[in-house]
């Protein structure tokens, strides 16, 4: 399970990878060869991006999300 700090670490990467590109001497240029050769290899970026997508977290739900069952019960109601 990833905590909510590295998934919002994933999110950001991304964005700080390309403003460190194209601010950096001859970015512009580095960047199209990035995407010409990720354009290239587009069967293979693509599988990565699903690889990447299965280890994605997912939200969990806690009792509160859920709301009341239909039989009125909570997890910590007794029966009798």
């Amino acid at each position: 399970m990833v905590s909510e700090a590295t998934a919002e670490a994933m999110l950001q990467v991304p964005v700080a990878l390309l403003g460190a590109v194209f601010t950096a001497p001859g970015g512009a240029t580095t960047a199209l060869a990035v995407a010409r050769v990720l354009g290239r290899n587009y069967p293979l970026v693509l599988l990565l991006v699903l690889i990447g997508a299965l280890f994605w977290p997912a939200r969990t739900e806690t009792v509160e999300d859920l709301g009341t069952p239909p039989n009125g019960l909570r997890p910590g109601d007794t029966y009798h």
